[in-house]
């Protein structure tokens, strides 16, 4: 029964964390894509 609680609890936080990664990855992606786009625009503004 113990072992059952530790196993689910750990299989939870695996996932949580496989999550949490692409998340991480998803928001980075979008955030640097928003930057070249503001570095760009921004350099169209001073040209």
């Amino acid at each position: 029964m113990i072992l059952q609680i530790s196993f689910n609890s750990n299989k939870r936080d695996i996932v949580h964390m496989q999550t949490m990664r692409i998340t991480k990855v998803v928001v980075l992606k979008y955030a640097s894509t928003d930057y070249e786009d503001y570095k760009s625009s921004c350099i169209e503004k001073a040209t």
